[in-house]
């Protein structure tokens, strides 16, 4: 039994997951843990430039594949999922990642109208236990229902 239960995004409560493709010829599919203060936004490989990873950004159709997979990995078991806390060499602070199948994601604030940048825990320990959180959200226990929604065209309301 899936510990997910499919709900219309209207109808999701405070401690749904969603999973958010906003509009946009270019746009991205976040995952949005409502009970948690970011969402988590998709990376991209890094290049063999030496630069980090960035956003991974799609168009409009592949964002709205790549959402209905995210949904059936989570309701349907069909995919591993990790979360870690980790450390940014010759940075200040810890960050949090997420590995959901083959899609790896940040957590970035929440911001309306800013672009996303990702959270920097003071601590490892805050980075840990934010993890745990995220973890909890995104692999409830079997029978858990944990609401899950997908928004692909109800943005502004």
């Amino acid at each position: 039994m899936s510990p997910f239960r499919t709900v219309e995004g209207a109808q999701a409560g405070p401690t749904a997951l969603g999973i958010l493709v906003p509009p946009g010829r270019r746009t991205l599919v976040l995952l949005r843990p409502r009970a948690l203060a970011f969402d988590l936004v998709p990376l991209r490989a890094p290049n063999g430039n030496g630069i980090g990873p960035g956003f991974q950004e799609v168009g409009q159709h592949e964002a709205e594949a790549l959402a209905r997979q995210l949904c059936r990995i989570f309701t349907e078991g069909a995919g591993g999922i990790w979360v870690e806390a980790f450390l940014v060499p010759g940075q200040a602070g810890s960050r949090v990642q997420a590995q959901v199948g083959p899609f790896a994601f940040l957590a970035c604030h929440r911001k309306p109208g800013q672009a996303y940048q990702s959270v920097v825990f003071a601590t490892l320990a805050e980075a840990e236990a934010t993890a745990a959180a995220l973890l909890a959200v995104l692999c409830p226990p079997a029978g858990a229902g944990q609401e899950l929604y997908l928004n692909t065209r109800n943005f502004g309301r």
